[in-house]
């Protein structure tokens, strides 16, 4: 992850593959910005992994969250080796990680919220996962998630996400799976 300037920079010298010890199939499929999880005022990132895992988690996926920070120097570029919070998936293909949404501030505790989709799930009846915003600036410190299952098998739950928006003029972020 880089920030800042980065005049005569060479991408092709990074290597992309970021989350535990990743194989060349483990391709980062989504990036999601937009939001602030931990509540900090800055911007945060998150990478989705969708294809991570192997043997009984094969396609569990993953997604690994990257917290903005201020810079001390605008003129030079920041390089984040390492993610701040990661989350690996448990079920076989659930692919976590394959859709991704920022949700606002749903609990109105001033840090965003995050939805993540694993539509393979229990035989592709789908999951979603919603990531509370936690940190020092929270009215959680640790990180907690709600989970909402799809209702039918073979409905892939998950596999679209959009979120943020207050579609029924209730003052409240809403999402739609």
């Amino acid at each position: 992850l880089i920030r800042g300037p980065h005049q005569g920079f060479n991408p092709g010298l990074i290597d992309p593959y970021l989350i535990g010890e990743s194989r060349r199939e483990d391709e980062p499929q989504g990036l999601l910005g937009g939001f602030d999880l931990n509540g900090d005022g800055h911007d945060d990132l998150a990478l989705g992994v969708p294809s991570f895992g192997e043997g009984e988690r094969a396609a569990a996926g993953a997604v690994a969250f990257y917290f903005g920070r201020p810079s001390a120097d605008r003129r030079l570029t920041q390089v984040s080796c390492e993610a701040d919070l990661e989350i690996s998936g448990w079920d076989y293909f659930g692919l976590l990680g394959f859709a991704m949404a920022p949700l606002g501030d749903v609990d109105g505790d001033g840090c965003d919220e995050v939805a993540l989709g694993l539509p393979g799930a229990d035989d592709w009846s789908g999951r979603v996962h919603v990531l509370l915003g936690h940190g020092p600036n929270c009215a959680r410190l640790d990180a907690r998630v709600v989970t909402l299952d799809g209702d039918s098998i073979t409905s892939a739950f998950g596999w679209s996400l959009i979120g943020g928006r207050d579609l029924d003029v209730d003052q409240t972020p809403d999402m739609v799976v």
